[in-house]
This record gives C-alpha cells, structure tokens and sequence, in this order.
C-alpha cells in the first residue's frame, strides 16, 4: 500500500494571521519529521498550494512558509478551490504513483484540510489527518477537525513506513 503526505497551504500570506504561533511551531516540527520519514521510505510528499488569491497576493505570499521544509523530490500542486481534488490534478497524481493512502496536514483545519480529506474519500482514497500537524486560526477547529475524523500519530506514519 503507497502512501502520499499532502501539506495543505502552509503559505506565509495564509500562515501570518495567526497569533497561536506555539500550534505552528508544533505543526510545522511535525509535518517537517513526518515529511522526513516518507521521503526516506519513498513515499511522495505533496505541497498543495492555495493560488485562488494569486491576483491579490505576491509571489513571497503564495510560497511555503520557511519553517516547512521543501525538498527537490517534493510534488506540488495548485488549487484554486478549498478540496485539493476538485479541478486539479491531484487524484491523477497519485493515481500514477498507486497511492491508496493519503495523510493530510497543514491549515485550516475548519475549510482546505477537511474539504481535502473528504475529496479524498470521494474520489476513492483512505485518509486521515496528521495529529498536531493540522492549525487554524480559529480556536480548537483542528481539535474539532480530529474528533470525527481518522487521525494518525508521527509514530503510527514511522511504523508504517518501515
């Protein structure tokens, strides 16, 4: 079974109005280990940008926030919408790469990531949700985010990936 890590939106104009910076800290440490791990048992691991704004943002503010570590080996993909599937891509992508397993993480827990992880379901992947890998700027929605969905732990990904 191939698995896929998607990072939803962790871009500098989505990222600088939070004020929990403590939760981004948290979340970038973990999707950085979590990243590590797939790309060491070669697993692909899947930047997912947030363009609909492009017209208003600069090219500083639709990139990756530096605390997210971008390796060369890593896929991208741009979305104009809240479901990274939806008019992207994305499912071809993984379809070509015979991933059934998607890992979602990244922000906001409330719209892009849970829009994400049920267009994962709908176009026929297993999902789940990184635990502390997943911010809003609204309070305890990652909290809520996990409460109905699937979650893995850092752990759970390390011995998956073995």
């Amino acid at each position: 079974m191939a698995s896929a890590l998607l990072i939803i939106d962790m871009q500098n104009a989505f990222i600088e109005e939070y004020t929990q910076t403590d939760d981004v800290k948290t979340a970038c440490e973990v999707i950085n280990y979590c990243s590590q791990l797939m790309r060491s048992a070669k697993q692909p691991v899947i930047h997912i940008r947030d363009v609909s704004e492009a017209d208003e943002l600069n090219e500083q503010e639709l990139k990756i926030i530096s605390d997210i570590t971008v390796d060369p080996s890593d896929l991208h993909i741009e979305k104009h919408y809240s479901n990274g599937f939806f008019k992207t891509n994305l499912k071809e992508t993984l379809q070509s790469l015979n991933v059934n397993f998607v890992i979602l993480c990244g922000q906001a827990a409330e719209q892009c990531v849970v829009f994400t992880y049920n267009g994962a379901n709908e176009a026929g992947f297993s999902a789940t949700v990184l635990q502390e890998g997943v911010i809003s700027p609204k309070p305890n929605r990652a909290e809520m985010l996990m409460q109905d969905r699937n979650v893995i732990s850092h752990a759970a990904i390390r011995a998956l990936v073995r």
